[in-house]
């Protein structure tokens, strides 16, 4: 989290409102109880998990935003509709299947690591699509995040002494 912060926090870094922020923790938290129903889940196939869990999603945004009164229409620039064409295929219902299948083989915190590395492979695209420069401060909170997904990941931990004499049979 601190090479995130750092990433985001940097100056010419995203400012970001606090309503913005309050959505990005309520975003959290629904990924995660999506982790832990679909950890629950796995007697169906992800990609019906999958079709309920966007059709659901898509309801209620488009609910939310008739309820706030924005006007629907489809992109006009063509750079738009790419944007929108890849977050629909891969952006959203793409990344939901895959985190499906990972989190069918691997645990619900393992599968959590692989989000702090998003911003880190966005660094790497903006740098290479769009020839934005990536700043030091950027390459210190890449070392930090790595640092720390390696570490809760990976690392092997000794258990803790509970003070309490071992059993014996």
């Amino acid at each position: 989290m601190a090479g995130i912060a750092w990433l985001v926090l940097e100056p010419g870094g995203v400012s970001l409102p606090a309503p913005a922020l309050l959505a990005l923790s309520g975003a959290v938290l629904f990924v995660s109880q999506s982790f832990i129903l679909g950890k629950r889940l796995q007697k169906q196939h992800p990609a019906n998990t999958n079709a309920v869990g966007m059709a659901v999603g898509a309801l209620l945004l488009l609910a939310f935003s008739a309820s706030v009164g924005e006007t629907w229409t489809f992109p006009r620039r063509p750079e738009a509709a790419w944007a929108l064409a890849y977050l629909v295929t891969f952006g959203s219902v793409g990344l939901f299947l895959v985190s499906l299948v990972v989190i069918r083989r691997w645990t619900a915190s393992s599968t959590s690591y692989m989000f702090v590395l998003f911003p880190l492979g966005t660094t790497v695209l903006e740098a290479l699509l769009l020839g934005e420069p990536v700043s030091a401060a950027a390459v210190g909170a890449a070392v930090v995040v790595i640092g720390g997904v390696w570490l809760g990941a990976f690392a092997s931990y000794a258990p803790r002494a509970s003070g309490r004499p071992p059993k014996t049979a």
